[in-house]
């Protein structure tokens, strides 16, 4: 399932977080590290890289709703928000900033929500300015992680997290959320 997003959203998070800025901002932060520090530095700026983009998409997501998430939303009043409200949130991230029409759901029902990249424009601009290198070494997979993870503390769903292939050994990053078992699915 895809939903539909208000374009005020993707540009307003296009303009804040796109690949370009991104990048050039961690080109001017690591250009003179090496070593420990250098990867300490990768790792550190995408945490907080995705922190502050599910920040920003749940901001801007409740700020701006439309008719496709109010609908959502009463849905999750009947069944609990996982996996629809998270996708929404999820979709508004990927979509955003990668410039994607569609983020591939690969399994959304109330136990996992799955989803795969096939095309990431952070991957490929680290891979441009900073070297195969650095871009194998998936140190974006941190800003991935602590978006998805955000989002549900955020939400107070208990989910397991994991990555189950990344872009530089698979050419394709995919994702899956396990909702905790022990947990009521309510909003």
């Amino acid at each position: 399932m895809y939903f539909d997003i208000n374009q005020k959203i993707i540009d307003a998070i296009y303009e804040e977080f796109n690949a370009e800025k991104t990048v050039n901002k961690l080109v001017k932060k690591t250009s003179e590290l090496i070593g420990a520090e250098l990867e300490d530095t990768l790792k550190n700026f995408f945490t907080e890289y995705g922190l502050s983009l599910m920040m920003r998409a749940l901001d801007l997501g409740e700020r701006y709703q439309d008719t496709t998430y109010k609908v959502i939303k009463a849905h999750a009043g009947k069944v609990g928000p996982f996996p629809n409200v998270p996708q929404r949130f999820i979709e508004i991230c990927y979509l955003s900033v990668l410039q994607i029409e569609k983020l591939t759901i690969t399994e959304s029902n109330l136990k996992k929500l799955g989803y795969k990249i096939e095309k990431c424009s952070i991957y490929n601009t680290i891979r441009e300015k900073m070297g195969e290198k650095v871009s194998n070494q998936m140190f974006c997979k941190h800003a991935c992680s602590t978006l998805a993870k955000t989002l549900y503390e955020n939400m107070k769903i208990e989910t397991d997290f994991h990555i189950k292939a990344l872009m530089a050994k698979d050419n394709y990053c995919y994702f899956v959320s396990e909702k905790k078992t022990n947990q009521k699915n309510k909003i």
